[in-house]
């Protein structure tokens, strides 16, 4: 009797598992090429990471991120999430369009790295003289001292 309800029950799972293959998106007629979806992408980054950062610039601006983006883009959001849509189901495709992104992303951090370098490099030089001058007029006063006392 137990292994007949297992058998039962087991052979309902196997039934119910068929394959309910997910339909394929069709083509929306205002599809956004790969370079308008990797300018969307790279921009939405810079913004999310711009609100995790600047929050209150951005509400004391008024700037909604994402509408931004879409204004700047001039790309409604259904637009782009029907793309989106489309393009993830074309994995090679969403990949690709994913690399180009954090390739670009990969390129502004390392410029924003080399100019961070530069000007620490600057203010250092800034500062060293800054400390010369400061010891130079430390040492001239000395100097001016010792011969007031002589």
């Amino acid at each position: 009797m137990k292994t007949t309800l297992i058998f039962i029950v087991l052979a309902f799972a196997l039934m119910g598992c068929k394959n309910n293959k997910i339909p394929e998106p069709s083509k929306p007629g205002n599809l956004l090429t790969e370079d308008q979806m990797v300018e969307l992408i790279y921009d939405m980054a810079i913004m999310t990471a711009a609100k995790g950062s600047n929050r209150k610039i951005l509400e004391n601006s008024g700037i909604k991120p994402q509408s931004f983006v879409f204004e700047k883009h001039n790309v409604d959001s259904l637009q782009f999430t029907l793309s989106n849509e489309y393009y993830a189901y074309r994995i090679e495709d969403y990949e690709r369009i994913y690399e180009r992104v954090k390739t670009k992303l990969a390129a502004d951090r390392k410029q924003f790295n080399e100019e961070l370098k530069a000007a620490s490099t600057k203010e250092d030089s800034i500062q060293a003289e800054n400390k010369r001058r400061r010891d130079s007029i430390i040492n001239a006063r000395a100097r001016d001292s010792k011969l007031d006392l002589q």
